[in-house]
């Protein structure tokens, strides 16, 4: 049990560390396109790929955000409701909402994949850099399948320990 538990912190420290890096790392990159596409149309030039690689950019923020989101209880939840509960109440919910979370990220992941296999069928490309569009996609699908994994995450840190965990790195601020 010890040596499944380095395991999964072992896991969870890279997925975090690849979430945060994809996430710095991105609004970086697209901010500094865009101010060096500023300065480039100043001298009458344009850099032609700019706006395609930023929405690229924007879908793997979005999608890699989200599930950092999750693992920060950073997500939206029903806060009135639930800092008004007993912790026994709050366990109860975090656990139903988590378990809810976890079923519907892992459903729109398969969706998600399904609609990549579609476009990888396709085989159609992005107008200016000649990316398949299939590549791009396939971002969703991660993300999804990232969230779905921090939710099955707080399920197994509340039935585990005592204390109400909003997500498997936040634990709750209720005194009693």
């Amino acid at each position: 049990m010890d040596a499944l538990k380095k395991i999964t912190d072992k896991i969870s420290t890279f997925l975090e560390i690849v979430e945060v890096w994809g996430m710095v790392c991105g609004v970086i990159f697209v901010a500094s396109m865009w101010i060096i596409n500023v300065i480039a149309r100043q001298l009458d030039r344009s850099i032609f790929f700019v706006e395609e690689l930023s929405q690229i950019m924007m879908i793997l923020i979005t999608f890699i955000g989200s599930a950092y989101g999750v693992r920060r209880a950073r997500h939206i939840r029903m806060s009135a409701v639930f800092d008004a509960a007993r912790p026994v109440i709050q366990k109860v919910l975090i656990i139903f909402t988590a378990c809810m979370g976890a079923l519907i990220t892992f459903q729109m992941t398969g969706y998600a994949y399904d609609y990549v296999m579609v476009a990888k069928s396709r085989a159609q490309l992005t107008p200016a850099l000649q990316i398949p569009y299939w590549l791009i996609w396939s971002i969703i699908p991660i993300g999804f399948f990232l969230m779905g994994v921090e939710y099955v995450r707080t399920v197994i840190k509340n039935i585990v320990v005592k204390e109400v965990w909003l997500s498997p790195e936040q634990k709750s601020e209720y005194e009693e």
